[in-house]
């Protein structure tokens, strides 16, 4: 159950059915995880939820859509080398359910476009 309310214009956009299956099954769940919810900056938060509960859909760009003046922090380091040792094997397995010729650096272009577009709505 979310802690942080997201609001009906709210919404996570991926370019490609792949990168939003990567979002949905594998790093959301990662924002939530002991390791990655500890590594924030300052206090304890429970910031990750409001990223968990982000509706996701396809289109053409890859981008989150909010008016909320921004103040949730989420962790971007989708391409460590500890995270992808750990869970790379999952991502690339997820990615080729659409996209069957996928490699690990299809993975990690994913990894850094995702989180840019997680950065960029924070500036």
């Amino acid at each position: 159950m979310p802690y942080i309310k997201t609001y009906e214009n709210e919404k996570f956009i991926f370019r490609n059915q792949a990168m939003k299956d990567l979002w949905d099954k594998e790093l959301t769940g990662q924002l939530s995880d002991g390791m990655w919810e500890n590594s924030w900056r300052g206090r304890h938060s429970e910031d990750w939820s409001y990223w968990g509960s982000l509706k996701t859909e396809v289109g053409n760009i890859t981008k989150v859509i909010t008016d909320r003046p921004w103040h949730f922090r989420c962790f971007t380091g989708y391409n460590s080398k500890i995270l992808l040792d750990c869970v790379g094997d999952r991502m690339l397995k997820i990615v080729r359910e659409t996209e069957p010729n996928a490699t690990m650096t299809t993975v990690r272009k994913y990894n850094i476009e995702i989180a840019k577009a997680v950065r960029e709505v924070k500036a």
